[in-house]
């Protein structure tokens, strides 16, 4: 689905809201059609002009599952020797060090890929900690 139709179809309950809101307003005499009109055109034109804003956030839609994971960062829970525990975003996965080597708990780690539900992990050296935290090397999210 394109972002433009994704965007359009978002925008329907709030029109057919409004359309319905006026078309209330204006059987009881309280609103001119004219009037109406301006108000249903300007909410049209309103939706056009917010539309760059939110395409960028349409065009991705947000990943699922392990797939979902690489390139975020964790925090160890249970050590990785080979398999451990890392929260990740707030949830709990089963890991595993990519090359099997040991990581205490408490250190950063970086989610590489996956093998079925268990994420594959590397160490975060203390230099890449540092510029993750500050969001240069991706998006922090233990």
């Amino acid at each position: 689905m394109t972002p433009l139709l994704r965007y359009s179809l978002l925008q329907v309950p709030g029109i057919v809201f409004l359309g319905a809101l006026l078309w209330w307003v204006i059987g009881h005499g309280w609103m001119r059609l004219d009037t109406a009109a301006w108000i249903m055109g300007l909410w049209l034109i309103k939706d056009a002009v917010l539309y760059p804003l939110y395409k960028p956030a349409l065009e991705n839609s947000p990943g699922h599952g392990t797939k979902a994971m690489e390139g975020r960062y964790g925090r160890v829970v249970m050590p990785l020797e080979p398999r451990g525990q890392i929260r990740v975003s707030g949830e709990l996965w089963a890991a595993v060090e990519r090359r099997r080597q040991p990581i205490p708990g408490g250190s950063k780690v970086l989610v590489v890929g996956a093998d079925g539900l268990t994420l594959l992990v590397e160490a975060v050296k203390p230099k890449q900690a540092t510029s993750a935290e500050a969001g240069t090397a991706g998006p922090s999210q233990d």
